[in-house]
């Protein structure tokens, strides 16, 4: 009986191992067959996250409960800015990528403010959405959606794409080494 348990005991190890190397081999295909899809997952910097927050704050006070989505939300970097500038917000992250999708899926799920979803932007629901923000290159069907779907005064934030058929409030640029970023922020 010793020897069994001895046997058992030395086995964890090597069934941690292979446990570990199967799932790095399949991680690592994951992300080499996420390099060749679009849009890429591009995360959002640490300023156009504090413009984010800081035009949100006109909006909504940091105590206070509201829905924001963030379309197209990646490995959830601005999730988690938002969650934790606004800790009574609904954070709710769209990502279309399996690998940004299981990643932000995994990272936040013991959040309960925060649920991310895996789908197309185009087809979710945004009907009880306060706020919206994405980094998107736009597109019509985008702009259509939201003017049938939000309800009046909701904030629109869009990180460095204009939103079709819309006029913005507000455009908030950061000079960067290259080109100007922009902020463009819509209100339905």
């Amino acid at each position: 009986m010793n020897e069994v348990l001895q046997i058992l005991i030395l086995s964890i190890p090597v069934l941690i191992f292979i446990a570990l190397l199967i799932f790095f081999i399949f991680y690592t295909i994951q992300m080499a067959t996420a390099l060749f899809v679009w849009p890429p997952s591009i995360p959002t910097d640490k300023k156009t996250r504090k413009n984010i927050v800081n035009e949100l704050k006109n909006y909504f006070t940091p105590d206070k409960k509201f829905k924001v989505f963030d379309l197209g939300c990646g490995y959830g970097g601005l999730v988690s800015y938002l969650s934790k500038n606004f800790p009574n917000a609904e954070v709710i992250g769209v990502e279309l990528l399996s690998v940004p999708y299981k990643y932000s899926k995994f990272r936040f799920r013991n959040n309960p403010n925060i649920k991310i979803i895996k789908g197309d932007l185009i087809d979710q629901n945004y009907r009880d959405a306060d706020a919206i923000v994405f980094f998107y290159k736009e597109n019509l069907k985008l702009s259509e959606k939201l003017k049938n779907e939000l309800k009046a005064g909701v904030p629109i934030l869009s990180n460095n794409f204009e939103l079709l058929e819309w006029q913005p409030y507000k455009i908030i640029e950061k000079p960067d080494v290259i080109r100007k970023w922009k902020l463009y922020c819509y209100k339905k």
